[in-house]
């Protein structure tokens, strides 16, 4: 396996003036508000000068959102690290641990970005925009975890497949038949099958994938967004106690609501 080359100094320097860039800009969005700074004023706080700025970046917007798409690929690749048998619900709520992990080195910073993100419309949009991103990288490595757990449970004959299971008029008016059988649970994604419409039988199959009703694809979509709304009531919670309460407790609640946090 090739090692990547470090950058050189013509990257290094635009990297760290990015960064200057982007210092000044949060620090001028906490004092004054972000609509209420402009780009000359940003550009002006770092030594440069408002054509030199668009060298660096396409907008004001760019400069607060400029990172989330890395951020979205180091979840996905969180979700890849965990456990295999662990199931998907978990494993999102584990990768979460990245975004609580930057509100600690910088709480801060994190808040001032996230009351802009939640209060500002413009920056709204585009941060759901660029969530939508992050739905597109996590939602693989879901289908992944699903189709991997589910499949043993799949090769397992069901009890509608058995024609002599039901035949006895006497099945179902007896209490006691059938209290020995083990409840069926979709560990897969970390929720109670009884809550689902149409239960795992059969092989797995292309349909499936290509996201027909009951696909793999369609729940992994379905788990990932649960998960990222879950995230943002957590951070809307956060931002609400001044960034004073426990993110990681905040998400344990609002996934914890949906579906247990379970292996």
């Amino acid at each position: 396996m090739m090692m990547e080359s470090p950058p050189g100094l013509r990257e290094r320097t635009r990297r760290a003036v990015r960064s200057e860039l982007m210092t000044v800009a949060m620090s001028l969005f906490a004092e004054q508000g972000y609509d209420a700074t402009t780009i000359d004023q940003i550009a002006s706080a770092a030594g440069l000068s408002k054509r030199s700025f668009f060298r660096y970046f396409a907008s004001k917007e760019e400069v607060i959102l400029v990172n989330f798409e890395t951020f979205g690929r180091a979840l996905a690749d969180a979700v890849g690290r965990r456990p295999p048998q662990e199931g998907a619900w978990l494993a999102l709520r584990r990768a979460f641990d990245l975004i609580e992990e930057r509100n600690r080195l910088d709480p801060g910073r994190t808040f001032v970005l996230l009351r802009m993100l939640h209060e500002t419309p413009a920056l709204k949009a585009a941060h759901l925009e660029k969530q939508s991103r992050w739905r597109e990288l996590l939602v693989p490595e879901v289908i992944d975890r699903l189709a991997r757990v589910a499949a043993p449970a799949r090769s397992e004959p069901s009890l509608g497949s058995d024609p002599s299971v039901g035949s006895d008029p006497s099945v179902g008016s007896d209490p006691s038949v059938g209290s020995d059988l083990p409840v069926e649970s979709d560990s897969s994604a970390g929720f109670d099958s009884s809550a689902r419409a149409e239960p795992l039988t059969g092989s797995p199959g292309a349909d499936e994938r290509a996201g027909g009703v009951g696909g793999i694809e369609r729940r992994a979509a379905a788990v990932v967004a649960a998960a990222l709304a879950c995230l943002d009531a957590a951070q809307s919670a956060w931002c609400d106690a001044g960034g004073r309460a426990s993110l990681a407790a905040l998400l344990d609640e609002a996934m914890g609501a949906v579906a247990p946090l379970r292996a």
